[in-house]
C-alpha cells in the first residue's frame, strides 16, 4: 500500500513540474528570439548629387544619384499618371462620419503608389490606396461655408484642442494614429485691404475667435504631422485642413511615418552630416549658403535629402540657387 502510494506522489510531482516548467521553457524562447533585421548606421557620408537647380552652381566631381532608389522619387516620369478608368463604378462609404455613395473617376499612380480617385460631384474627392484600400485622402470642393458644422473646436478653441481633434479625424479617416508625432500648425485668416483680398498661410497658431461678416474671412487651420530622427524631420507629412469651427478642407494621409520607426536607434551626425555635403557642394562667389535636409525612410536604408541653396545679389537683382544631394545614413541587414 505504501509503494502504491509513494508511486502516485512520485506520479504527481512529475506532472506538476511538467506543467510549470513548459510555459517557463516558451517565454524564455520568446524573449531571446532575434529580431530579423538589426539597423547599422554609416559613419562615412558620401553625398550624391541630385538635381541643380536654376542658377545652380555646376557640380562635375560628385557621383550622381539614382532616383529609382527612394519611393518618394520612383516614379517621377510618370507624376499622377492616369493608368485606368474601369475600376467599380460606385461605392457607399464613410467618409468623416457621413455614409455617402461615391462615383468612381479613375486611377493615378503618383510616385510608387496606385489610387483610385472617387468623387461626390461638386462635394468631394477622396482618394483610396489601390495596395491596402484604405482612404489616404480628402478634398472638398470649393470654400467650406458651414459655420454650425458640428465638431469639438470652436473659434475660440485651444492650439492643443485642434490639434487634439486633428489626431482624432486621421485615426478615423485612415486608420492610422499620429500620436507621438511632431506637429506643427499653420494659420490663414483671409482679410480685405487694399480693396485686395490676402488670403496667406502664416507659421504658428493665430486664434480669431471673432466671427467675421464674410465667411471666408473666418480663420483656418492646417496641421501637420511627421517623424524625426535625430532632429532631422522626415519628408513625408500627414496633414489635415479644417476651418476653426472644424469643418474639414482637405486629409492627406498617404505617409508611411510608421516606417521611420524602423530607424529611430539609428545614429546620426548631424554636424558631421552638414559638414561633408557643405564642403563637398560647389558655392556660387560672394553667395550666402545654407542648408536644409529631409529623412527618406526605406524598407532597406535610411537617406538624407540634403538641399544647399547659394543667395547672391547682381545688379541689384537677389538670385538664388543651388544642388541637391542624397547621402545614405543608415542600413537595415537581415541578422546572420
Amino acid at each position: 500500500m505504501k509503494k502504491i502510494i509513494s508511486i502516485i506522489l512520485l506520479t504527481v510531482m512529475m506532472l506538476s513540474m511538467y506543467s510549470c516548467s513548459t510555459p517557463e521553457n516558451t517565454t524564455a524562447s520568446s524573449e531571446t528570439k532575434s529580431p530579423e533585421y538589426i539597423v547599422k548606421s554609416i559613419t562615412y557620408y558620401n553625398p550624391l548629387l541630385g538635381d541643380t537647380s536654376r542658377n545652380g552652381p555646376n557640380d562635375s566631381h560628385s557621383e550622381k544619384f539614382d532616383y529609382k532608389i527612394l519611393d518618394a522619387y520612383a516614379s517621377r516620369d510618370t507624376y499622377k499618371k492616369r493608368i485606368s478608368t474601369m475600376n467599380e463604378p460606385t461605392k457607399i462609404a464613410s467618409v468623416l462620419g457621413r455614409n455617402i455613395e461615391l462615383e468612381y473617376a479613375e486611377t493615378w499612380k503618383a510616385n510608387n503608389t496606385e489610387y483610385d480617385h472617387y468623387v461626390r460631384v461638386n462635394e468631394m474627392s477622396v482618394y483610396y490606396d489601390c495596395a491596402t484600400g484604405g482612404m489616404i485622402g480628402y478634398e472638398h470642393v470649393g470654400e467650406c461655408l458651414d459655420r454650425n458644422y458640428s465638431s469639438p473646436v470652436r473659434p475660440d478653441s485651444s492650439e492643443q484642442e485642434y490639434i487634439k481633434y486633428a489626431k482624432q479625424i486621421i485615426l478615423d479617416f485612415s486608420g492610422k494614429s499620429v500620436e507621438g508625432c511632431h506637429v506643427s500648425i499653420r494659420t490663414r485668416h483671409g482679410e480685405v485691404k487694399y480693396g485686395n483680398y490676402h488670403n496667406n498661410w502664416r507659421p504658428g497658431f493665430e486664434s480669431f475667435p471673432e466671427e467675421r461678416e464674410v465667411i471666408e474671412e473666418n480663420a483656418c487651420y492646417e496641421i501637420s504631422f511627421w517623424a524625426d530622427i535625430c532632429g532631422i524631420p522626415s519628408n513625408e507629412k500627414i496633414v489635415v485642413k479644417m476651418t476653426n469651427v472644424g469643418e474639414i478642407m482637405g486629409i492627406d494621409a498617404a505617409a508611411n511615418l510608421d516606417r521611420y520607426d524602423l530607424y529611430k536607434d539609428a545614429v546620426i551626425d548631424v554636424e558631421l552630416l552638414e559638414t561633408t555635403v557643405m564642403d563637398n557642394a560647389p558655392s556660387k562667389y560672394g553667395a550666402t549658403r545654407y542648408m536644409t535636409t529631409v529623412l527618406h525612410a526605406q524598407e532597406d536604408a535610411l537617406w538624407a535629402e540634403c538641399d544647399v541653396i547659394n543667395r547672391w545679389e547682381s545688379q541689384g537683382v537677389q538670385l538664388s540657387g543651388g544642388n541637391q544631394y542624397f547621402v545614405k545614413l543608415a542600413r537595415r541587414v537581415p541578422v546572420e
